[in-house]
């Protein structure tokens, strides 16, 4: 092919037209097209598939067998150079990126300027699309190389359908595995859940990928099985999820840890022990409870935004006077509460009876459905109802359980401000908060840890004879080892 040649070439507008080879590079032509002005001559590369040449009446594509040079780049700046034959399929550059970057070939979006790649065309076809400037003779594709977002969601949904296999699941975690820190929040919660999934190759799996993508200083990462711990559904499989990440020595684990127990310790109930709502008709009640309820609760010094911090045992109580609930019925409905408060609920029984009971919180029914039987029914219907909500115990005390589990696990590795914050919750008013510090604690003195030791001594001359007893019992095996 020379200056001069005259080709067949496919136009702009994809019909085939009759041009004349005017210029000539090493691997370029510029071409005029014959019945249209110098205006529209162009510069097309040689092993671009738009040339042609008619040769006794059959069209023959004229491409070059020849390397092309690939810049490969990513969002950070990061670049990678290689060459490839021209005719080569983008399937094939997609395994060179899997091979160079760790980037699965399923997960990749290849981009030249603003077009994706197709897995199937040669790479010869973008070629036109990013070019260097004329005085350049080697032709370099640059390619932006991208995790597509579409793709990943795609194998997260697979990897949660219950008809996934465990091949599928497998080859799908081994994959994720391989992004790193590229993985989103929602690989790692997805993939954390599947630490404590039943079947022993998938549990292990899920434990080699969450280390690798949720790694030292992945705060989004981390705040997302944070999160999660207040899902008790998930909470086990999150517990183990960030033991694998903060026994490493993660501080924004650690002290993300220390801010729930801090949020714990610094909480203020704000309001009465006991709240009464009163209902004139059942009317009332199946229509207007919940605001009712809410606003009985923020008159009594209840922060809104926090009410679903607490549970509160709720108590149907009726008016003694006229027809009351036979006894028959009366002792299969009631449910008894250990730590019920019995003082303004004691003085509201001289005049009424106990009906129905049970815990709730702010999002649970407050009536039994047994109530939607006839007998029921009929007596809660024609009666003044008072309702009586006493506080029994605030939710975050099982996450602070958990992230105690956590520390505790941290802390038997020796570490330091790990060990400080499980010690301080020695002082904690939950006697189940409280008695978890003394479980882990004890579990690092029984180690000989002379850090731990140190906490639980400090404490033995505190004021509170509470706090006093837990750091003995974490000293307990010490103190007899020592004697």
């Amino acid at each position: 092919m020379c200056k001069g040649q005259e080709i067949s070439i496919t136009g702009a507008s994809g019909a085939l037209r009759t041009g004349k080879i005017v210029e000539q590079l090493e691997d370029q032509v510029k071409v005029h097209y014959q019945g249209f002005p110098d205006a529209c001559d162009e510069w097309v590369s040689l092993s671009s598939d738009r040339i042609k040449s008619e040769v006794n009446g059959v069209e023959q594509i004229c491409k070059t067998q020849h390397q092309i040079k690939i810049c490969l780049r990513d969002l950070a700046g990061k670049e990678q150079h290689l060459q490839m034959w021209a005719g080569n399929e983008v399937m094939a550059l997609k395994e060179e990126v899997s091979r160079l970057w760790k980037i699965p070939s399923s997960f990749q979006r290849l981009l030249v300027g603003e077009t994706t790649l197709e897995n199937m065309q040669a790479l010869s076809g973008y070629i036109d699309l990013c070019l260097n400037d004329h005085s350049d003779s080697a032709e370099v594709l640059l390619v932006m190389v991208l995790v597509c977002v579409d793709s990943v969601n795609a194998a997260l949904m697979k990897l949660q359908d219950n008809h996934c296999s465990e091949k599928e699941a497998l080859e799908i975690l081994s994959n994720l595995g391989t992004l790193e820190k590229r993985a989103g929040s929602d690989v790692v919660k997805t993939v954390a859940v599947l630490v404590e999934d039943r079947r022993p190759s998938i549990r292990q799996a899920a434990i080699k990928t969450i280390v690798k993508i949720a790694r030292r200083g992945d705060t989004d990462a981390i705040s997302a099985l944070s999160e999660a711990l207040k899902e008790p559904s998930k909470r086990d499989a999150m517990v183990t999820s960030l033991k694998l990440i903060a026994e490493v020595g993660d501080e924004d684990a650690i002290f993300l840890m220390i801010s729930y127990l801090q949020s714990h310790s610094e909480r203020e109930l704000g309001g009465q022990a006991e709240t009464v709502v009163e209902f004139n008709s059942e009317e009332s009640y199946r229509h207007r409870r919940d605001q009712k309820i809410i606003q009985a609760l923020q008159d009594a010094g209840y922060d809104l935004e926090r009410l679903e911090d607490y549970t509160f045992t709720a108590s149907l109580l009726s008016h003694k006077s006229g027809g009351m609930i036979p006894g028959s019925i009366l002792p299969q409905c009631v449910t008894s509460c250990s730590n019920y408060q019995m003082t303004s609920l004691a003085r509201l029984q001289l005049h009424k009876e106990i009906f129905w009971q049970s815990e709730w919180s702010i999002g649970k029914p407050a009536l039994d459905p047994r109530l939607q039987n006839t007998e029921w029914y009929r007596l809660f219907r024609h009666q003044h109802v008072t309702l009586c909500l006493s506080f029994l115990t605030e939710n975050n005390v099982e996450i602070c359980l958990a992230v105690l589990d956590v520390l505790g696990h941290v802390a038997g590795k020796g570490n330091q401000v790990a060990i400080a914050a499980v010690a301080s919750c020695l002082e904690d008013d939950s006697d189940d908060v409280q008695w978890k510090a003394v479980e882990q604690l004890a579990l690092v003195i029984a180690a000989g840890d002379h850090y731990s030791i140190m906490h639980a001594e400090k404490r033995l001359i505190h004021e509170d004879r509470r706090v006093r007893w837990a750091a003995q019992e974490a000293l307990g095996q010490f103190i007899e080892k020592s004697t």
